[in-house]
């Protein structure tokens, strides 16, 4: 059955993506680029411990299946501009940039155990139970029911600001609330419930970024075109 999410408060958090950015291979895997100190070796082979004085570093590079496990660049430009150079560009179009992890709630990246939800979503130990606020950049949270999503829940600043009272969102909200509540919910009326929810997000989304959704938008969103 589908709840109420908008308007409830919850502890101090911010959504954010961990630092930096990463090259995800289309295999999935992350580039991992390591400097390291190279030693001289003996004839055989044998390490003698000694730094070479000509070449003392070496940057070692490897594909690691875990996005912590890979070092974060801190300039997305930077890094894009480094792939392109030499060999790299030879196999350009198999990479793409992405932030780096972090709790979708905090951003903390090295608090450790982090879980990674069905959505690919990171949480800290601290927030393993919590959904964010669907804006970017707010500092409430909430108890995750059912499971865990970073489009389900809008704080009470933000439903009030951007689903207005006798707004007509909030207007069918409550409708679709008031409909299940009385004749129950089935598969038909929880999509209808889900797709207005989506809609309310994206809106919400877009007015806190200054975007603008005219009407014949929300009525193709909405399906009330047809």
């Amino acid at each position: 059955m589908p709840e109420a999410r908008g308007g409830m408060e919850g502890e101090a958090a911010m959504i954010s993506h961990g630092e930096g950015f990463l090259a995800r291979h289309r295999s999935g895997r992350y580039l991992d680029a390591r400097a390291h100190f190279v030693t001289l070796k003996t004839v055989d082979g044998r390490d003698t411990g000694m730094h070479d004085p000509v070449h003392p570093m070496a940057t070692i590079f490897s594909l690691v299946d875990s996005p912590f496990a890979a070092a974060p660049v801190p300039d997305r430009g930077k890094l894009e501009e480094w792939l392109r150079l030499h060999d790299w560009g030879l196999v350009w179009d198999q990479w793409e940039i992405v932030p780096g992890p972090g709790c979708i709630v905090c951003g903390e990246r090295w608090h450790h155990p982090m879980k990674t939800d069905t959505r690919g979503e990171h949480r800290c130990k601290k927030h393993h139970g919590r959904n964010p606020c669907a804006i970017e950049g707010c500092k409430r949270t909430t108890a995750a029911k059912g499971f865990t999503a970073s489009d389900q829940y809008l704080c009470a600043e933000h439903w009030r600001r951007y689903v207005p009272a006798r707004s007509r969102m909030r207007k069918l909200y409550f409708a679709h609330l008031r409909r299940g509540k009385r004749y129950g919910w089935n598969r038909k009326s929880a999509r209808a419930f889900e797709r207005l929810w989506r809609f309310i997000v994206k809106t919400a989304r877009a007015r806190h970024e200054g975007g603008f959704l005219d009407e014949a938008e929300i009525n193709r969103i909405m399906g009330w075109d047809k």
